[in-house]
């Protein structure tokens, strides 16, 4: 797959691998974020019940999880212009009994 990214004022172009264990993806409906001043990391898991299993961690820079935002944001948009506003969804933590 060939990859288009913006660096400054100039775009790199460069071939994207992918190997087939990753290619496949991970479902996820569960997420959570934690950070430390050099680092944030992006926890995917899949929820059933009271128990989740991690899928997958992201470590990024802040620098990095910044440009993340900004393209999910305006992925999010061209989505919502194409096939309706998506309804947002508050879900309620369980409590520790």
């Amino acid at each position: 797959m060939s990859e288009n990214v913006e660096k400054g004022a100039e775009m790199l172009e460069f071939e994207l691998l992918i190997p087939e264990d990753v290619g496949r993806g991970h479902f996820a409906n569960h997420f959570s974020v934690t950070y430390s001043p050099e680092d944030f990391r992006l926890d995917f898991g899949y929820l059933v019940g009271k128990q989740a299993v991690l899928n997958a961690r992201i470590i990024v820079t802040p620098s990095h999880l910044k440009r993340i935002q900004n393209a999910i944001g305006e992925n999010l948009k061209r989505y919502e212009a194409r096939f309706g506003l998506v309804p947002e969804k508050v879900i309620e933590k369980h409590s520790a009994e």
